[in-house]
């Protein structure tokens, strides 16, 4: 049956990342002949490969079917809270399951501003809620939001009407995560504040509390996998109960059944993410060979752990942590099978630490580079000591401290606050570990650069004397390549994704130029920490030359404390001294301000006008009526490129605008089914009345242009990287 499970996994693999969805229906007549093929040798790769389909298609088919395809009026919907809620800025957000007549098995993500009780996990409500489509920003290469959301079952997301009187039914269901609730409420009374979110995540797998500076220092010393639950937290867990059990005498039969069930409780109090279900079922075959007194192969072991995890969820691949966690165990068994003991004491125990270790880095060097778009080089001296104080020390005082805290309070309480020590002292190790600065950032994702590093991978961490190593370190050294730099005769300008807002990069061969930083919105979304600076980091722009901030709204200049943080600025030019000129790589750059007296309003928006070859370009931050005169007297058309004055707003646009600069294009930058109602319909008929080319990044996603003197070409994110639960235009 080895086959028939290989077949099925890449089955699963594909089906998901085709750019559209198969009809399951059409699927259902080769069901049983592929259970039939299932009986015959030879027939094993096509029948198992048959069923990945017909149940990946169906999985398909059944969630793009509950997904909301637009904006709904205010809805009476009756449901239950379906997740741990997380309160944050005054908003509580959960998961929302309907009831009754809604549609069966939908999930909706909403928020609700200051509820007046708290909220539980399994209590029934009906509320007024006003839904939208699971959509977010698409840019180039960068974090897909969408995606995240259809393998996470977001069928829609909103917010629940304060106006109208939610009325509260009951409370019932969801048991496994009102005990997880009642677990980080007592949490939250005897752990710092400081603390609670790093006690919340290696406990509950609940990461709301991890803010963003946090994140940034797991991802930069590679130790992501040890502060939030994972497989090794499963597998300890396992370890510990077994031997527990055993030294205390318990049949082998009831060893194995109170140890399968042990862990399978702590997988579903830790959230049942990916990584615990691949440990929980690994554990599981190993403990039920053990007790049949078989043996099977470490390879078909993981082979059961990938049919079962994507049987159980055939979206699974599409999460990187899929790829990340199967990837290092097949590294482990490849690179350390039949090469390590535990003979020999302290000493080879720290030997063979070591060496996973080792093999573990070097094995998903290629994944986190084309995944992450980054290397933490520094990771494995971090996790060498990280790893064992978390998973020896940190995690078992944890578990042994909460269940305490049932028994006996007060010990309880008092070992909780061991582990709050711990945990700062690491926190205090892995920020020095980060401000080592040993992440290096790679270029553009290319899958093959990618396949040849896996390929020296394997060649790397191979028995010695097989094969001669200095080719594979020339293959994996490929991945920090830089990136792709432009023509001496050639530009490229982006309008980036950001939402309701603008944030536009311009690139020369030798320089770079930023147009607005986008919005920000507490710590909760920065355009320019999750948009603008992955993407300069994906490109190779190691610094800005020129910021030029239009004016101080937020959509416009939100993310400046971000980005100012975040990477080097050689000048500044913002609406108070908007004025500045200058030419690089033969393009002309000019900034300046139509109408003085505008002040910091949409009229005193700086302006900047690009001439590179034949092109002009012409950026317009928010301009309106008064100011869009003004530029009438300066005779900058006609244009190539232009932005939309004030996001299409209906007070910009002005046909005597549009009439003296004759744009070929027009990008406008704006939010999907924005609350301000950009573009205005009136303002798109005089686009298209006059045939100017219109681009909306609320339904391209980011938007591309690379220039050389005589033409260009143009590409956007949403049209160049369509997928199955991409959101189009239409819709």
């Amino acid at each position: 049956m080895f086959g028939a499970g290989l077949g099925f996994v890449f089955a699963c693999c594909i089906l998901v990342r085709l750019p559209i969805a198969l009809e399951p229906h059409t699927l259902a007549a080769v069901l049983p002949l592929a259970l039939c093929g299932l009986w015959f040798r030879h027939s094993r790769v096509v029948a198992g490969f048959a069923l990945g389909i017909a149940l990946t298609a169906g999985a398909i088919d059944h969630d793009l079917g509950l997904r909301l395809k637009g904006f709904s009026a205010t809805t009476g919907m009756t449901g239950r809270i379906c997740s741990l809620p997380v309160v944050r800025d005054g908003f509580t957000r959960f998961m929302y399951c309907p009831t009754g007549g809604s549609p069966g098995g939908a999930r909706y993500r909403l928020s609700w501003y200051r509820p007046a009780v708290e909220l539980l996990p399994g209590q029934e409500w009906r509320l007024a809620v006003k839904l939208g489509p699971p959509t977010g920003s698409v840019n180039f290469d960068l974090f897909d939001f969408e995606r995240w959301q259809f393998v996470k079952r977001i069928h829609g997301r909103g917010y629940v009407r304060t106006d109208q009187k939610p009325e509260f039914i009951g409370l019932d269901g969801e048991f496994v995560d009102r005990v997880r609730f009642h677990l980080r409420e007592n949490l939250r009374r005897r752990v710092p504040a400081s603390e609670l979110g790093t006690f919340l995540a290696l406990a509950l797998g609940d990461t709301s509390l991890l803010d963003a500076n946090r994140w940034e220092v797991l991802n930069s010393t590679g130790t992501t996998h040890l502060l939030i639950v994972s497989g090794l937290h499963t597998g300890l867990i396992a370890t510990l109960v077994f031997n527990l059990l055993r030294l205390i005498g318990v049949p082998l039969s009831i060893l194995i059944g109170a140890t399968i069930g042990i862990t399978g409780c702590y997988a579903l109090i830790a959230g049942w993410g990916l990584p615990v279900q691949r440990a929980l079922i690994m554990t599981t075959t190993v403990l039920l060979c053990i007790g049949a007194a078989r043996q099977i192969k470490p390879g078909a072991q993981v082979l059961v752990a990938l049919v079962a995890v994507l049987g159980f969820d055939p979206l699974a691949s599409l999460s990187n942590g899929f790829w990340l966690s199967f990837g290092a165990v097949l590294a482990l068994l490849y690179g350390l099978h039949g090469r390590t003991g535990m003979t020999g004491g302290v000493a080879e125990w720290i030997q063979s630490t070591t060496k996973a270790q080792w093999v573990v880095f070097v094995a998903l060097m290629p994944g986190l580079a084309h995944l992450m778009g980054q290397l933490p080089l520094g990771s494995l001296l971090t996790n060498l000591i990280a790893i064992p104080w978390v998973g020896l020390l940190l995690v078992p005082v944890l578990f042994l401290g909460l269940v305490l805290l049932y028994v006996l309070p007060s010990i309880g309480a008092f070992i909780l606050q061991i582990v709050s020590w711990q945990v700062f002292l690491l926190w205090q190790f892995l920020d020095r570990g980060a401000g080592m600065a040993l992440t290096q950032p790679t270029s553009e994702p290319d899958l093959l650069v990618t396949l040849w590093a896996v390929a020296g991978v394997l060649v790397l961490i191979a028995p010695r004397g097989l094969v001669p190593r200095w080719p594979a370190l020339l293959c994996i050294v490929l991945l920090l390549k830089p990136a792709t730099r432009l023509n001496q005769d050639s530009m490229r300008l982006t309008f980036l994704d950001v939402g309701q807002g603008l944030s536009v990069l311009i690139e020369t061969p030798s320089s770079t130029v930023l147009y607005d930083t986008g919005p920000a919105f507490g710590d909760r979304f920065s355009a320019a920490k999750q948009i603008v600076l992955p993407t300069l980091r994906i490109k190779g722009r190691a610094q800005v030359d020129r910021l030029i901030l239009s004016h101080s709204d937020n959509d416009h200049a939100g993310g400046l404390d971000d980005l100012l943080s975040g990477i080097g600025v050689r000048r500044l030019v913002d609406h108070q001294h908007c004025a500045d000129e200058w030419t690089v790589d033969g393009v002309q750059f000019v900034v300046f301000t139509a109408y003085p007296d505008g002040g910091i309003a949409n009229n005193g928006s700086c302006l900047m006008y690009v001439r590179f070859g034949r092109h002009r370009i012409l950026l317009t931050g928010d301009i309106e009526e008064p100011a869009e005169y003004a530029i009438l007297e300066l005779n900058l058309g006609p244009l190539t490129l232009m932005s939309s004055p004030h996001h299409g707003s209906e007070t910009s646009s002005t046909p005597a605008l549009l009439n003296n600069l004759l744009p070929e294009v027009i990008v406008i930058s704006a939010g999907y089914q924005n609350r301000f109602g950009h573009p205005s319909s009136r303002v798109l008929e005089r686009y298209n009345n006059r045939a100017i080319r219109v681009l909306n990044t609320a339904d391209e996603g980011g938007v591309e242009f690379e220039f050389n003197r005589t033409g260009y070409r143009s590409r956007s994110a949403r049209r160049s990287q369509g997928a199955l639960w991409r959101r189009t235009g239409d819709n």
